[in-house]
């Protein structure tokens, strides 16, 4: 290993010690961790806030917990990581100290929640030059699961309609842009004080689902659903979908999950409309993809406010009100 970047042996971090509420977040001091052969250090500048952070905070759903029982496995959280190369593993030949990276690290250690992370050299993609860490921190996990969830359902489709649920927070508004530049309906459904933004970004219609719960109200109405919180019974989808429809749900409640896995599972045999749940997988060639859609206009990083790490309670309070329109940053600069 090699590192042209620091000689501090420190570093802050916000650390989970047990499952709880983001309220148990504790600032501390902790080690510097070091990159192992095949791993790059990363001085980390900016991560995002997610539903897979808070739910490791949480361990809910409790699938979460089978890595361990009691506490995260990796005591500091944070999958999106953007940064600087700060130290190289010996084995490492991708990336040199001092390259500007992004990434998706829920496949590796996690960390970054603290000031240094690191992770294997291919978990990493190279930031744009004229992106900031900010808005690379917003990009990698809501890039993934907004092309892996089209792809799963083949649902870019010119002419096709199509319905995103929980369209205003990191995913939505890719999956929106992409099937606006694809030529199809678009219809976004989520509390009403996003219903103006996601008008902005192109939506046909807006639903505020306070008022309108749409897999029991519509029927027959969408080619293909994205759901980001599932929450209703799979007949009530499969209803919603026109005849040969496809749905998945990117996340949400555990018995809706559960019964897209048993009840949806049956549905899928007997008839013309799917109902699946992302496989949702990290990697660098789809991180990159969302990098280039990004320098070639057709996705723009949706930044809603960006907190200091001595302010990421609050920065997880805004989120679980769903108070944002895009992503939540966290700026460790």
């Amino acid at each position: 290993m090699y590192s042209a970047m620091t000689t501090k042996s420190k570093m802050r971090a916000a650390v989970m010690p047990r499952y709880g509420t983001p309220s148990d977040l504790k600032l501390v001091e902790k080690d510097i961790p070091q990159p192992a052969d095949n791993e790059v250090q990363i001085r980390v500048h900016a991560t995002a806030v997610n539903d897979f952070d808070l739910g490791m905070i949480k361990g809910r759903p409790y699938v979460l917990r089978m890595a361990s029982l009691n506490k995260p496995k990796y005591p500091i959280l944070g999958l999106d990581v953007a940064g600087e190369v700060s130290a190289v593993g010996k084995k490492v030949s991708k990336w040199k100290v001092g390259d500007r990276v992004v990434g998706d690290l829920s496949e590796d250690h996690w960390g970054g929640f603290g000031e240094y992370a690191c992770a294997r050299e291919t978990s990493f993609s190279e930031i744009p030059v004229e992106m900031s860490y900010v808005e690379a921190a917003s990009l990698p996990h809501a890039g993934l699961l907004a092309l892996q969830a089209i792809r799963q359902i083949d649902a870019l489709q010119p002419g096709k309609s199509i319905a995103v649920n929980g369209a205003g927070g990191g995913v939505g508004p890719i999956v929106i842009k992409l099937a606006k530049r694809a030529n199809m309906q678009v219809t976004a459904i989520d509390s009403a004080e996003k219903l103006d933004f996601l008008k902005e970004l192109g939506a046909d219609e807006v639903i505020d689902y306070k008022v309108e719960s749409y897999q029991k109200e519509r029927r027959d109405a969408f080619d293909f659903i994205i759901d980001c919180r599932a929450t209703g019974r799979p007949p009530c989808y499969a209803l919603t979908l026109k005849k040969g429809g496809r749905f998945t749900a990117i996340g949400g409640a555990s018995n809706s999950l559960i019964g897209l896995l048993t009840v949806g599972s049956i549905i899928n045999l007997f008839g013309s409309k799917k109902l699946k749940i992302l496989g949702y997988k990290p990697n660098s060639t789809d991180i990159a993809e969302t990098l280039q859609m990004c320098e070639d206009g057709i996705i723009t990083p949706m930044v809603d406010s960006v907190y200091p790490l001595t302010e990421i309670k609050q920065a997880f309070e805004k989120y679980e009100n769903f108070g944002m329109k895009g992503r939540i940053v966290i700026c460790l600069e």
